[in-house]
């Protein structure tokens, strides 16, 4: 290698890391605001299945839909339903997830937070009758006035990953699965960063009967039902400095001339 070529290999190297490192909005500043939802968009396990039966209820103020009935959980504002599936007998129980969002108060940066519960049962349905996924729309409004865009909308996908049943209780455990944990924002600040909204679960093993859970599959035994804590953290990501660019471009032209000098 020549000396030029060792002199932009250099540049390129020790350049990158010449990057505007991301901070808080500012090094007091608290976020606050409030959290809506709805269910939107189920689709069925096998597509285009016409036994697919499904309810949505996106308002439970007005009182528990009958097909969410019996159901371990007090009816308020903003909270929604979906519900899918035929029972296999008189004695089981529809499939069903319910919803409730929270609200958020001197928030800082990189620091997690409840976003709602959510809850699930696992019902006992007659084959084929499944749902495959459903759309959680979140809606964000952050009261800080010193961003852009305060009102964020996150369409937050839930896939069910339904089980065969056996004699293994674990193993017919039914899942839901988080489709995007993280999800991109469009506020900015003064100085125009990146941010990001990060989603996990939380799940109480000792308060929640019948939970299974890691960061992105919330997991409930057949016939049983279980609650799971959505956390929810808002990232920034740094932004390069002007330069940064140009220094991408020269990263590419170090291959380029060392393809030349290879060959």
């Amino acid at each position: 290698m020549n000396t030029a070529l060792k002199l932009i290999t250099l540049t390129v190297i020790f350049g990158i890391g010449s990057v505007a490192h991301g901070q808080a909005i500012g090094s007091g500043t608290l976020l606050n605001g409030s959290i809506s939802s709805i269910f939107t968009d189920p689709i069925s396990e096998s597509p285009g299945n016409n036994s697919f039966v499904y309810s949505i209820d996106n308002n439970l103020l007005n009182g528990v839909p009958a097909v969410l009935n019996p159901i371990p959980f007090t009816a308020v504002a903003g909270a929604s339903a979906f519900s899918w599936g035929t029972a296999a007998s008189h004695d089981d129980d529809t499939s069903a997830l319910w919803f409730h969002p929270g609200n958020f108060s001197d928030l800082a940066l990189e620091t997690s937070f409840e976003i709602g519960r959510l809850y699930y049962r696992n019902g006992t349905i007659a084959s084929g009758t499944g749902a495959s996924q459903v759309d959680l729309s979140l809606l964000l409004t952050f009261s800080s006035p010193l961003l852009t865009n305060p009102t964020q909308a996150i369409n937050s996908t839930l896939m069910m990953i339904n089980t065969l049943n056996s004699s293994n209780s674990t193993t017919s455990a039914d899942i839901v699965k988080l489709g995007s944990p993280t999800n991109p924002l469009n506020f900015t600040d003064a100085e125009n960063r990146n941010y990001f909204l990060e989603l996990t679960f939380q799940v109480d093993q000792n308060a929640t009967d019948g939970s299974l859970s890691d960061f992105d599959k919330f997991r409930v035994l057949e016939g049983e039902t279980g609650q799971a804590v959505m956390v929810g953290r808002v990232t920034v990501a740094p932004v390069p400095e002007p330069g940064g660019a140009l220094l991408i471009a020269a990263a590419g032209m170090v291959l380029l001339l060392r393809r030349r000098y290879a060959a």
